[in-house]
């Protein structure tokens, strides 16, 4: 049974916001036509708020006027147990999802691209006395095509409208904290430039310039300046900086005049980093974030089995044995790359089964015909608690195709090189000693001779 609101037909859930819900649906029309819709359901407790439905609804209104290509456009209001804004429905991703599909910092390029658009759309309801309030990175949702669109547009305003407190707006994510809201003033367009500026550092830094929880603990940042930037993202213009710091000052009079002001100041960037990004670059990486989505493998469900068990399984499900799993001895979970044919055909349980018999018919790795044989060849020798024995501990001697030459009281040992002592067994270092006194090599231990320079090396003589 599919669910509808009024004339628009619940499709999918794809998101649950701060106020409720979002669904992906679908809007029903005469003669077979439809088009896709976005529905945001708010709880029932607005739909009975008649402050709340007001003043949303004149803002919504005058929003449909405006019909600015950088703002969400809402489609219509529909009030019954609840309130169901219906808005277009907007491919891409939030400037939130787009964050976090970068691995390393955002390009401080695209980061002025989306705030040059965002001012684009404050700056036409800046001009009729509508102001955003709640400018966050999931406020803004960027298109595959490089636009960028404001939403949630007076939510923020329609909820302080219905006697919501400063501060549990705040804690929803529904507003960005301004110094002049504080002490009690209202919203005014420099404090959607506030919350811009914030936006910007948020995009760079990775964190907002006020991190703390809602609360006094924010309050008391807000009215202090804000972090510097450039210590914290030491590749951005310094022009740059200085016009996010501009719009994060804590009097209002020190920020720009004027969202068209500030569009203005990012503008100038081109005249000293002719690098800018436009919308064809951001448009190409919200398409490359939702490829790299696409593409991921999806989670598997929290009820499936995993690690060893869930490779038996799988390899009992390919031939059809139907006997009980067994652990593979020391392996750990998600660690079954390792396993032989051995260990694998006792994973179900047969030794000559048919997993053992495909591994072992498979050729041998490609060897290469004209590889040079190794030159040495070393043996590990059994370790016993006899003097002898441990005299005769470590690695055999170099086996070479020439004939060894005797150790004799001046003769070098046989294949020492520079640095390259560590081939020596104790008998033999128990007998260096440098040259012209006869003394021992200073700190020479048995087995640790790899920290002679190459001078002493030289020197290095065997006594008779």
């Amino acid at each position: 049974m599919s669910l509808a609101v009024g004339r628009y037909e619940l499709e999918t859930r794809v998101a649950e916001g701060a106020l409720g819900p979002l669904w992906r649906a679908r809007m029903k029309g005469d003669a077979g036509f439809s088009r896709p819709v976005a529905v945001r359901s708010l709880p029932s407790a607005l739909g009975g708020d008649r402050r709340f439905v007001a003043a949303y609804t004149a803002a919504a209104s005058e929003l449909m006027e405006l019909a600015s290509p950088h703002v969400e456009q809402i489609l219509d209001l529909v009030v019954d147990d609840g309130v169901h804004v219906v808005t277009e429905w907007l491919e891409g991703l939030s400037v939130r999802a787009w964050m976090d599909a970068h691995d390393g910092p955002v390009p401080w390029q695209l980061a002025v691209e989306i705030a040059i658009e965002a001012l684009r759309g404050l700056a036409p309801a800046h001009a009729v006395r509508l102001t955003h309030d709640g400018l966050r990175p999931e406020a803004l949702r960027i298109s595959p095509d490089g636009s960028v669109k404001l939403t949630r547009f007076g939510v923020a305003a329609a909820l302080a409208a219905s006697g919501a407190g400063r501060r549990d707006v705040e804690a929803k994510g529904l507003r960005h904290p301004a110094p002049e809201l504080l002490e009690g003033g209202g919203t005014t367009p420099a404090t959607d430039l506030f919350g811009l500026g914030a936006l910007l550092f948020e995009i760079l830094a990775g964190r907002p310039p006020h991190d703390a929880p809602a609360g006094p603990a924010r309050d008391a940042q807000v009215a202090q300046l804000a972090p510097d930037l450039a210590a914290l993202r030491a590749d951005v213009p310094p022009l740059l900086v200085a016009i996010i710091e501009r719009a994060l000052s804590v009097d209002p009079a020190g920020r720009h005049a004027s969202a068209r002001a500030m569009i203005d100041a990012l503008s100038a960037l081109s005249r000293s980093e002719p690098e800018l990004a436009g919308p064809d670059a951001l448009g190409l990486s919200v398409r490359e974030a939702l490829e790299a989505r696409s593409s991921a493998p999806s989670a598997p469900a929290p009820s499936a089995p995993g690690g060893p068990a869930a490779l038996a399984a799988s390899i009992r499900g390919m031939v059809g044995d139907p006997s009980p799993p067994k652990k593979p001895r020391g392996l750990t979970a998600q660690r079954t790359m390792h396993v032989d044919a051995e260990e694998l055909s006792e994973l179900i349980g047969d030794a000559d089964g048919p997993i053992a018999e495909v591994l072992e018919s498979r050729p041998p790795p490609d060897v290469e015909e004209d590889e040079a044989p190794k030159r040495y060849r070393f043996e590990k020798k059994e370790r016993t608690a006899s003097a002898k024995a441990s005299a005769q501990r470590g690695l055999r001697p170099v086996v070479s195709e020439a004939e060894p030459l005797p150790l004799t009281k001046r003769s070098r040992p046989q294949g020492l090189a520079p640095a390259k002592t560590e081939f020596l067994d104790e008998a033999e270092v128990d007998a260096l000693t440098v040259t012209p006194d006869k003394r021992k090599p200073r700190g020479l231990s048995p087995a640790k001779t790899e920290f002679l320079d190459e001078d002493q090396v030289d020197a290095l003589e065997i006594d008779d």
